[in-house]
């Protein structure tokens, strides 16, 4: 059920977008100073992780993530991909613009210990850049899930 109603809003979000605010490439926080997933005082998660061009070929979200309760609610990161035009065929209305690709979701993680895991897509070939927007969540089952603010990295290629 819950995963119904996430395709749901994928699906409408899908589309060509104004160009967002950017954030710089590479790392998005780090272990000494993760972002936090709070509840209230309670902190449900933590994670870090870097945004990079992979091999030339994808755009990747590498991942590091740690849930302090370990309740058996995974904690996971969600990863939008979007890429850059600059060519009227791709920006029938204004250069540049933004094509928002797929959203993509790292496994669940439940152990107080760090974990890794990434999440990539290809790289448009017609792109000039690529844009990923990610939150950190805990997956509530059928209740919504608890999740930060995006988090927003870039880069050109």
């Amino acid at each position: 059920m819950r995963r119904a109603a996430f395709v749901v809003v994928a699906a409408t979000a899908i589309g060509l977008l104004a160009t967002p605010a950017l954030g710089a490439s590479g790392d998005w926080y780090s272990a000494s100073a993760p972002l936090k997933l709070m509840s209230g005082s309670t902190l449900h998660g933590e994670a870090y992780g870097s945004f990079t061009n992979q091999d030339h070929s994808y755009a990747k979200n590498q991942t590091w993530r740690r849930d302090p309760l370990a309740n058996g609610n995974g904690v996971f990161v969600n990863t939008g991909f979007s890429f850059e035009f600059n060519d009227t065929l791709s920006c029938p209305a204004a250069l540049p613009c933004w094509n928002e690709q797929a959203w993509e979701q790292t496994a669940r993680w439940s152990s107080s210990s760090w974990g890794g895991a990434y999440v990539h897509y290809p790289l448009d070939v017609d792109g000039i850049a690529a844009y990923g927007a990610f939150h950190f969540c805990e997956d509530i089952s059928f209740h919504p899930d608890i999740c930060t603010s995006d988090v927003k990295r870039n880069f050109t290629y």
